[in-house]
């Protein structure tokens, strides 16, 4: 089977077919770093670069020219402009796109690229916190000036007055020239007085306003004066009612009497046995003569 090992007179013979005594490769034996090798191969390559026909312009003796990305200059309409860093290196990075390089593992040209974006990571995060900041500090000096004017809204109603009047003629001026006022939201948004705990204990309830009743006072009375006290009985039915309702009260309290009377026995007969009396016990004869 392909898996298991091959028996030793084919490997033998299979290491004979290849060579094994061969002499050793010069990669082998070669611990020098990759930089140093491309600085020590450099006429090499040059060479073979010349042999394909690659010229340079060390070759030629002339200036290579700058892209726009190198020189900072845009190429629009031929004006030179000064770039701004941020938006060339991000520029840039887009454009020229890292490629790796000979002889550079993975990791390397993984290092080299994180190089080259982290200025604009920077940027960005900058950007990013400035805009937070600004944000808040509009937020907080919005708040400051909405507490300022609630604390100055005991006005006077002269100042009402003309607080009002301001309110009319900034209404009448035109749509777009209309300044925004903060003591339009003080009025219209004022503050709480205070806040509320949870153990708070309340001096009196809350007096709700007296709410509008509809209809008229005839018809309010003459609706409570038919529904008061209506049952669904006659005369007779509601006085027989009333008979049998005293007769259950007046049962219930005989049965308790009698229920809270054997209670007192039971006690008096347990305090006497604890002090050592034989207790007394009762004939039924006894017992008649004390319900009668």
């Amino acid at each position: 089977m392909p898996h298991k090992r091959a028996k030793r007179s084919v490997r033998l013979a299979e290491t004979a077919k290849k060579g094994s005594n061969l002499p050793p490769s010069s990669n082998s034996y070669d611990d020098a770093p990759r930089s140093a090798m491309r600085i020590i191969n450099s006429l090499s390559t040059q060479t073979a670069f010349r042999a394909k026909g690659g010229r340079t312009s060390e070759d030629t003796g002339e200036r290579r020219k700058r892209t726009n990305a190198e020189s900072g200059v845009s190429g629009q309409g031929g004006k030179e402009k000064l770039s701004k860093p941020g938006k060339d290196a991000s520029s840039a990075t887009t454009m020229a796109k890292p490629k790796i390089m000979p002889h550079e593992s993975l990791a390397e040209f993984n290092r080299r690229v994180e190089a080259s974006l982290r200025g604009g990571v920077t940027q960005a995060i900058k950007s990013a916190n400035a805009k937070k900041t600004a944000f808040e500090n509009a937020k907080k000096k919005e708040k400051e000036e909405r507490k300022r004017a609630a604390a100055g809204g005991d006005q006077t109603e002269e100042d009402k007055a003309s607080t009002t009047t301001t309110t009319t003629t900034t209404t009448t001026t035109p749509r777009g020239k209309r300044k925004h006022d903060v003591t339009d939201d003080a009025l219209e948004f004022a503050s709480a007085p205070g806040p509320r705990r949870l153990n708070d204990i309340a001096q009196a309830p809350p007096a709700l306003p007296q709410l509008r009743v509809s209809g008229d006072k005839e018809t309010k009375s003459a609706w409570t004066a038919k529904g008061k006290g209506k049952s669904g009985l006659s005369a007779g039915q509601e006085r027989l009612m009333e008979q049998e309702r005293e007769r259950v009260i007046k049962r219930y309290r005989e049965m308790k009497a009698a229920k809270e009377e054997v209670k007192d026995k039971e006690r008096q007969a347990a305090e006497a046995k604890k002090l050592g009396k034989k207790p007394r016990i009762e004939t039924a004869r006894e017992y008649q003569s004390d319900s009668e």
